[in-house]
């Protein structure tokens, strides 16, 4: 089974609840408070209400004895004194008569109906009259007067532990987890649900499991603000204490956000330098294909220009083979060649079937065809026969030098 060990509400039903969700989510099956419902707070009826309804054992403690006027307020102090007389006057007959027939001790039973732990407010050698155990020596008495090996007190606000080993000197640990050990008794402080005032500024209670025999501290933020809040608006006098807490926790809030701004300015300048790097990369990768680029560019324009130029040194060969045949001073036409009249002579025999040639009108003796002159007027494009079939003039013949033009 799981308890939830709790102490010293005081009058703050707001952390209360806090609490008793958290028990919840913990696991816990049974509520046992150490006393104190009442005192200091802002809300002692909410408080005494709620308690009434989730715990299932609640003892006395010495501002509940106050409150209900069972003792006096003598050894209080004055805020604890104006505290006690003035939740008297905000609680019902009810809770009054509640809070005056709260036990001083319990002695809590497991499942199997053996002991699992006894509980007080102060300490065990005379639970009524509130004392404290605040160093190991104070509670020597109450392992002297208890054979529990697992006790719970509260009182002191302060969580803690005091070990008793087989040395038979107690010694007091910080509130820390821990696991039962044989040959060991343990006296534990849960701390305070409400008006924190010892440590760090927060909710404290205890979880006790009795299969795992483990005890766990468990803390809750606590809200200094809104606490300090509720008590001005309840008219409640406060310690000076609190102001100081206050302030401390508004500081430690204020260094909080500015170390969280400065945390996401620092997220920030790194994503914007991550992001600044990986644009450089880009650009460089940019520059680099760009280069790469005209140089592939560069190279198929020198490709392109030595290619023109070896076709037009072949074409102005050409040219030059042309001009020469133009200059032999007649057509040459199956090996025949005609100086004058630049007819070609037939066969006697084909006169029947050769086709009579157009005459080529205006055409200086010597020129080239109007078609001849185009291509010649073209020679990139010009289309021919090889330059080994070219026919060459006999020898012994001298070309004579034509006129170029062409008659159109």
């Amino acid at each position: 089974m799981r308890w939830a060990v709790i102490s010293d509400i005081h009058a703050d039903a707001a952390s209360l609840r806090l609490v008793l969700k958290d028990a919840g989510k913990a696991g816990a099956k049974r509520i046992i408070c150490l006393g104190d419902t009442v005192g200091y707070g802002p809300q002692p009826a909410e408080a005494v209400a709620l308690v009434r309804k989730s715990a299932d054992v609640c003892l006395m403690g010495n501002h509940d004895a106050a409150v209900s006027r069972i003792r006096g307020t003598h050894d209080f102090q004055r805020i604890a004194a104006l505290a006690a007389k003035k939740h008297s006057s905000m609680l019902g007959a009810d809770d009054i008569a509640w809070l005056s027939d709260r036990p001083y001790l319990h002695v809590e039973k497991n499942a199997a109906g053996e002991t699992a732990f006894a509980c007080v407010h102060g300490e065990f050698l005379s639970p009524g009259a509130f004392n404290y155990i605040i160093e190991p020596r104070d509670a020597m008495p109450s392992f002297a007067v208890r054979g529990e090996r697992l006790m719970f007190v509260g009182h002191t606000h302060d969580p803690g532990v005091f070990v008793l080993d087989a040395g038979g000197t107690p010694v007091r640990k910080p509130p820390r987890s821990f696991r039962l050990q044989d040959g060991c008794r343990y006296i534990v402080n849960p701390g305070s649900t409400g008006y924190p005032r010892h440590g760090e500024c927060a909710s404290s209670y205890c979880i006790y499991d009795d299969s795992s025999q483990t005890v766990e501290f468990r803390t809750l933020p606590f809200d200094m603000e809104d606490y300090c809040g509720r008590m001005d608006r309840a008219d409640m006098v406060k310690a000076r204490w609190l102001g100081y807490a206050l302030e401390e926790q508004k500081e430690a809030k204020t260094a909080a956000k500015a170390a969280a701004a400065a945390r996401k300015r620092r997220i920030l300048t790194a994503v914007l330098a991550a992001a600044a790097l990986a644009a450089s990369a880009a650009a460089l990768c940019v520059a680099v294909q760009r280069l790469m680029d005209r140089s592939s560019g560069a190279g198929e324009d020198e490709a392109a220009v030595e290619t023109p130029s070896a076709q037009a040194e072949e074409d102005s060969g050409l040219q030059e083979e042309d001009t020469e045949d133009g200059q032999s001073g007649g057509d040459i036409d199956g090996g025949g060649i005609d100086g004058g009249a630049g007819e070609a002579q037939t066969p006697a025999g084909d006169e029947a079937t050769a086709e009579p040639s157009a005459p080529e009108a205006d055409a200086p003796a010597g020129c080239r065809s109007i078609d001849s002159a185009r291509n010649y007027m073209t020679p990139p494009q010009r289309k021919g026969p090889p330059r080994s079939r070219r026919r060459k003039p006999a020898k012994g013949v001298k070309p004579r030098r034509g006129s170029r033009k062409t008659g159109s």
